[in-house]
């Protein structure tokens, strides 16, 4: 019984990380809407990734609130988008066995670039620190803030 409780245990975080019919936007449809976090792995199931996947739990909030759109790829799946993973490696140019993890912003530029995850504390600091966050900001302050498209 414990070997069964081991292998469900094991396989959640591949089960759970399958694309879904809710994969409806596509990374460049975003631009404009949201900051995307694009975690590029050999396997859904790598440690990286699964590091990663830990981050924007403990950020989950924060993210929200900067309208932050998490997408993980590897070499044959992608969750949080309907993007073909040969389409975004090719893009983004990274190789099929490579590990690494982009920051786009709302303006579609790659605000930070990492070859392993990238910390909640490190993401909010570069995020908040964009003119397009600091202009949210003001605007909420002001009373007007923008409508979330998420």
């Amino acid at each position: 019984m414990r070997g069964l409780i081991f292998l469900l245990v094991m396989l959640a975080p591949i089960a759970a990380a399958h694309a879904t019919e809710d994969d409806q936007r596509t990374v460049a449809a975003m631009v404009g809407k949201a900051r995307v976090l694009i975690a590029f792995a050999p396997s859904l199931a790598d440690a990286r990734m699964a590091q990663q996947r830990a981050e924007m739990a403990h950020f989950a909030i924060g993210a929200a609130q900067r309208d932050l759109v998490f997408v993980q790829v590897d070499q044959a799946h992608v969750i949080g988008a309907k993007d073909q993973a040969t389409d975004l490696r090719a893009h983004f140019q990274v190789p099929a066995n490579a590990y690494r993890t982009l920051l786009i912003g709302k303006e579609g530029g790659i605000d930070l670039m990492a070859n392993g995850p990238i910390p909640a504390d490190r993401l909010e600091q570069v995020i908040d620190a964009t003119p397009s966050r600091q202009d949210e900001v003001r605007r909420a302050h002001a009373g007007r803030p923008l409508e979330s498209h998420y």
